[in-house]
């Protein structure tokens, strides 16, 4: 995930491992690096996540949950009985629609 360096921040820099002290949900934690980080940062995020989804189309939830803890996150979707792959298009969503609010 080198070459993602929006989707680092997004989840090195939001679902840390205190993400859920500061956000409470980790749907709110996107929404805030959609709301904090500029608008072309969350364009690239989007970009990224889509090219992550695409690329991995076949792989398992061990592999996703990899790339995603590489990238810094402690939000494990899993406990919360969804899988990575429908996490990240949950994640892709909220981007989407913060950037479509933007105009």
């Amino acid at each position: 995930m080198s070459e993602s360096p929006s989707l680092r921040l997004l989840f090195g820099g939001y679902l840390h491992q205190d993400w859920n002290a500061e956000h409470g949900a980790p749907e709110d934690a996107v929404r805030q690096f959609a709301e904090s980080e500029p608008a072309g940062t969350v364009r690239a995020a989007i970009h990224e996540l889509e090219a992550l989804i695409l690329t991995s189309k076949n792989a398992d939830e061990t592999v996703l949950w990899e790339v995603l803890t590489e990238a810094g996150s402690y939000f494990d979707p899993r406990s919360r009985s969804r899988s990575v792959r429908a996490w990240l298009s949950d994640v892709h969503r909220i981007l989407t629609e913060a950037v479509g609010r933007e105009g």
